[in-house]
């Protein structure tokens, strides 16, 4: 298998949410579903395609699951804490780290002014995030930044917001070879995450610590 490099990765993911926006697009404008239902309709239909990819399918299918290419699987192989396990999609995929996520904002509601995701993609986790915290949105005003490397990702961001209820997410370039988070308002108080991201950096520079630190 080809060894991942930042550089590979980008050209990989520049072509994926390209992909993406087009048929999250397609979901919500000829089939009439809104932004978290469209983007919840492309993840299953790319965990189906994923689970019938021959390396994945052969892994699955020697541990007893076996996926069908009508549908997307209900459980699928992982590592956890350093162990191969098996678990249910949905915890590993998608609602897991919302669900975390709204329930340490939901605990911290004086703590936190901006959430900040580090290399958003097309900024599915950040709609899902914040379409969950809308009854929190009443209490106080939370800002967004969805900061992503790829062009494709951030010009797909750019052009869903149009159907997220007008939340306040700001996009921004990020690369975390050479990060500058001077974007941020200073001396606020920040949530940072990441997810499905971080793991792509052969080594992560203390300069991004630096930077989160500095704001």
């Amino acid at each position: 298998m080809t060894k991942r490099t930042w550089s590979n990765s980008k050209g990989r993911y520049e072509g994926i949410w390209a992909e993406a926006l087009e048929k999250i697009e397609n979901e919500i404008v000829d089939h009439g579903k809104n932004l978290i239902e469209a983007i919840e309709t492309y993840q299953q239909d790319e965990l189906r395609q994923s689970a019938q990819n021959a390396f994945s399918f052969k892994i699955h299918k020697n541990i007893g699951l076996v996926s069908r290419p009508d549908q997307a699987p209900s459980e699928r192989l992982v590592v956890k804490n350093g162990n191969y396990a098996i678990a249910p999609v949905d915890t590993t995929f998608n609602s897991e780290i919302t669900n975390a996520l709204a329930g340490i904002i939901d605990e911290k509601k004086d703590q936190i002014d901006y959430i900040v995701e580090l290399g958003s993609g097309m900024g599915r986790q950040i709609f899902a995030i914040a379409d969950r915290l809308v009854p929190y949105q009443k209490q106080k005003q939370i800002e967004y930044f969805a900061c992503e490397f790829t062009d494709s990702g951030q010009e797909a961001s750019r052009k869903l917001l149009k159907y997220s209820n007008e939340q306040k997410i700001h996009v921004q370039y990020f690369d975390y070879m050479n990060p500058d988070l001077s974007f941020l308002p200073r001396n606020k108080n920040y949530l940072f995450f990441t997810f499905h991201s971080i793991e792509q950096i052969p080594e992560l520079p203390r300069a991004v610590i630096d930077e989160m630190l500095a704001v």
